[in-house]
């Protein structure tokens, strides 16, 4: 069904785009534990961003138990494969969040100018749809983003049971 196969990409852009936001305020949210203490300045963004990982791989996991129990036909058995494959999206969002914190501790508008971004790249990337309604002559531009691999294959072993590790890695 349409809710399974948005539910199963919709929340891993969730833990993206939020670990992305809450890093990238991070140091300057915590600007005065900054000023006392001697610390990496970088274990602000790391927490954040693992934070909002773990937070939101906890309600991902119980999404889809739910919408199994309602009867879609989900293969909860690649869960593990699952993971592994959150982790580079972790990894990416750990490095993207933190140039985006050392921006955003020098210029304020940071913040504004990614939350546009991260609403186009929303729509550029196939959470809501297939890649297949997308024109041949745009799939190429899509397939820069790292984002449409990581939704892809996350549907490809969810909803259609691939443990393949050919596939699920290319």
């Amino acid at each position: 069904s349409y809710t399974a196969f948005a539910a199963v990409v919709l929340w891993p852009w969730i833990m993206f785009s939020e670990g992305l936001l809450r890093g990238m305020t991070a140091v300057g949210a915590n600007a005065e534990l900054v000023k006392k203490v001697a610390f990496p300045r970088e274990l602000l963004v790391y927490a954040a961003v693992l934070g909002a990982f773990a937070l939101h791989a906890v309600g991902y996991l119980a999404v889809l138990v739910v919408l199994k129990a309602l009867g879609e036909p989900l293969h909860l058995s690649s869960l593990p494969l699952v993971l592994f494959l959150l982790v580079p999206l972790a990894l990416i969002t750990v490095g993207v969040t933190a140039v985006l914190a050392a921006l955003q501790t020098l210029l304020r508008d940071v913040e504004q100018v990614i939350s546009v971004l991260l609403m186009v790249l929303f729509y550029g990337t196939p959470i809501l749809y297939p890649l297949a309604l997308v024109p041949e002559s745009l799939r190429g531009w899509m397939a820069v983003n790292p984002l449409t691999t990581m939704a892809e294959r996350l549907r490809e072993v969810v909803l259609a049971g691939s443990h393949d590790p050919r596939t699920v890695g290319a």
